[in-house]
């Protein structure tokens, strides 16, 4: 149940040392875990909802990324723009 899994197949055209091919799968596999965990562990769903929420937003902005050919984002990357919008 991997709605991103299309991005692990994209994946392996970045050499696998690098550090594109590294956040690809680690957004996904982030995703897929935290989804996993949300369907296991129903007293943590709470917790749990607002990490799908970033890696699914992770793995959005990677889509984007590899459709429009600019840089990989890492998921500080996609932090920040969230954080500055958050009232102090």
């Amino acid at each position: 149940m991997n709605t991103y899994r299309h991005l692990l197949k994209i994946a392996r055209q970045y050499d696998p040392l690098s550090t594109d091919y590294f956040r690809i799968v680690c957004a996904v596999n982030s995703y897929n875990n935290y989804v996993q965990r949300w369907y296991d562990d129903p007293a943590a769903r709470r917790q749990v909802e607002p990490l799908i929420t970033q890696t699914r937003q992770w793995c959005e902005a990677i889509q984007y990324a590899i459709i429009n050919g600019t840089a990989i984002p890492a998921l500080r990357d996609i932090e920040q723009p969230r954080e500055a919008a958050s009232p102090v």
